[in-house]
C-alpha cells in the first residue's frame, strides 16, 4: 500500500470540511450519465470547504481491439469516442484521459484534491500498453504529489487556524476495491474485516458500484481516559447506469451488467458519497466529529 505525503488543511473549531468520494465513471462508456459527473464536480469546485477523493476507474479504455468491445453497445457512445476509433492521437485511451483533465482541471488548480487513485480499467490499460493513464492524468492536472495508485493511506493533519497546530490526523485507507457482488451482506462482513486491518478513521472502497455507508462505534485510548472513536466504511458508488436505452425499433444494446444480471442503476442511486469532517473542541473527549451522506 502506497502512502502519499501528509496533506495538511488549516481548519477553525467547528468548520466543516466536505470531502467527495468519486469514482467508477467510465467516460467512454454509453451508460455513464455525462451530466451528472460534470454537476458533482461543480458543486465540489463552488464550495470553498469541499474537498475530492477520486477513487478509480475513470475510463472505460475499451476499444474495437479489446476483447470486451461490444459493437451493440460501442454504437451508442458518445461522438468524441466513436470519433476516437479512428483517431492516430491514442484512440479512446487517449480520449478519456483528455476528457477526465478537462472534468477536473478547475478543482486540481483550486488544490481541492486530497487523492487520485487507479482502478481496474486503469490497470487493464498498463497491462495492454505499457504506460499508465492514471499517472498521465494526475501529471497534467498537476497533482502526481496526490496519485496513490490502487490502494493506500492518506494521513491528513487537521491544523486548528487559531492555535497553529495540528488537532489531528484524519487517516484514510483508500481501495479501488475487490468486490462486485450483488448482495450488501458481503460488502459489510469485508467492512469488519477491513476495519480490523488498520486504525484509519474512514476506509473507502469503489469497484462495486454501490453507495453506502456504514458508521461502527468504537474506542480509542486516550492519556486519562478511554475516547469515545466513530469510524466509517464507505462505498463510493458510480456513474454507470448498467443499461443502454433504445427503442423498439432498434437493435437491443446489452451491457456487462445486464448479460451478469446486476440491477441497472436509477439516477437516484447514482453518484458519490458525501463525507462531513470538523474539530471539535475536545471537552467531550472526541477530537474531530464526522457524518457520511449519499
Amino acid at each position: 500500500m502506497r502512502q502519499l505525503p501528509r496533506l495538511a488543511e488549516q481548519v477553525s473549531v467547528g468548520q466543516e470540511l466536505k470531502v467527495f468520494f468519486m469514482g467508477d465513471l467510465h467516460l467512454g462508456a454509453p451508460d455513464t450519465d455525462y451530466k451528472l459527473i460534470a454537476n458533482h464536480i461543480k458543486t465540489v469546485e463552488d464550495d470553498p470547504d469541499a474537498r475530492l477523493v477520486f477513487m478509480g476507474d475513470a475510463g472505460e479504455f475499451i476499444d474495437f481491439r479489446d476483447p470486451r468491445f461490444k459493437p451493440d453497445v460501442a454504437s451508442k457512445m458518445p461522438r468524441r469516442y466513436k470519433d476516437a476509433h479512428l483517431s492516430l492521437d491514442g484512440g479512446v485511451v487517449q480520449e478519456a484521459i483528455d476528457h477526465a483533465c478537462e472534468l477536473f482541471e478547475r478543482v486540481a488548480r483550486q488544490g481541492k484534491v486530497w487523492a487520485w487513485l487507479d482502478g481496474n480499467h486503469e490497470e487493464k490499460v498498463v497491462t495492454k500498453h505499457s504506460f499508465s493513464p492514471g499517472q498521465m492524468m494526475c501529471k497534467e492536472l498537476n497533482i502526481l504529489s496526490r496519485y496513490v495508485g490502487y490502494g493506500g493511506y492518506v494521513p491528513i493533519h487537521l491544523v486548528r487556524h487559531q492555535a497553529k497546530k495540528v488537532g489531528y490526523t484524519l487517516k484514510l485507507d483508500l481501495h479501488h476495491g475487490w468486490s462486485a457482488g450483488r448482495r450488501d451482506g458481503g460488502t459489510l462482513n469485508a467492512a469488519h474485516t477491513e476495519l480490523a486491518n488498520t486504525d484509519a478513521d474512514v476506509i473507502a472502497r469503489g469497484h462495486s458500484h454501490k453507495r453506502g455507508t456504514w458508521a461502527f462505534d468504537a474506542w480509542r485510548v486516550g492519556h486519562k481516559l478511554p475516547i469515545e472513536w466513530q469510524r466509517f466504511f464507505i462505498t463510493t458508488g458510480t456513474y454507470k447506469r448498467g443499461h443502454v436505452d433504445t427503442n423498439v425499433a432498434e437493435p437491443p444494446s446489452t451491457t456487462y451488467e445486464l448479460r451478469k444480471g446486476f440491477t441497472p442503476k436509477t439516477t437516484a442511486n447514482m453518484g458519490g458519497v458525501w463525507l462531513t469532517v470538523s474539530l471539535t473542541s475536545g471537552h467531550d473527549q472526541k477530537p474531530i466529529s464526522m457524518s457520511a451522506r449519499l
